[in-house]
């Protein structure tokens, strides 16, 4: 998935059951976890699972605004350290992979 992909997910199809749409979020934050981990406990339940996109904010009228991520952030996120927590509470065939 590229930027040209994600801004169109944003700006024109928005969230749907497969795709979760989250504004920028440190991995550091318990909040953040606890987000994550629900979001992709919950894209289990789908057949062929979905996407969890960080970096867009939700306007007031409701539309996408894909502005990207904060740099700390973006570097706050591990491929180990997120496939650690989330093996944790769920069974490991979830896979994760972190679009850096």
């Amino acid at each position: 998935m590229n930027v040209d992909d994600i801004y169109k997910i944003a700006t024109e199809i928005g969230e749907t059951r497969s795709i979760k749409i989250k504004t920028s979020m440190s991995w550091n934050d318990i909040a953040t976890k606890f987000k994550i981990t629900k979001s992709i406990m919950a894209l289990s339940n789908i057949r062929d699972g979905g996407r969890i996109i960080l970096g867009v904010n939700q306007c007031q009228n409701g539309v996408f605004d894909p502005n990207g991520m904060t740099l700390n952030d973006f570097d706050s996120f591990d491929q180990d350290d997120l496939q650690d927590h989330i093996g944790k509470y769920i069974v490991h065939y979830a896979k994760v992979r972190l679009g850096k």
